[in-house]
């Protein structure tokens, strides 16, 4: 996948991009735990992300954003 946002990003001469996911906060095998939305922005000089839970509850909850560090994010 990241193969083909690579060749779209160079075909765009885009210079940076933001990718954001639905995420699992708990292990793989159960799906225990909360969901998440990923958020990463990534340029040549920069990389931000933030993450903001969801709790699916009645009613449905979703926290503030919290903003990651940039050795959270891999360089790649």
């Amino acid at each position: 996948m990241l193969l083909l946002i690579s060749r779209f990003m160079t075909w765009k001469m885009a210079t940076s991009f933001v990718f954001t996911a639905e995420t699992w906060l708990g292990a793989e095998e159960t799906r225990e735990g909360d969901n998440a939305l990923l958020c990463i922005g990534v340029s040549h000089h920069e990389r931000l992300g933030l993450v903001q839970r969801i709790r699916r509850r009645d009613p449905v909850v979703v926290s503030m954003p919290e903003w990651l560090l940039p050795d959270q994010i891999d360089e790649a």
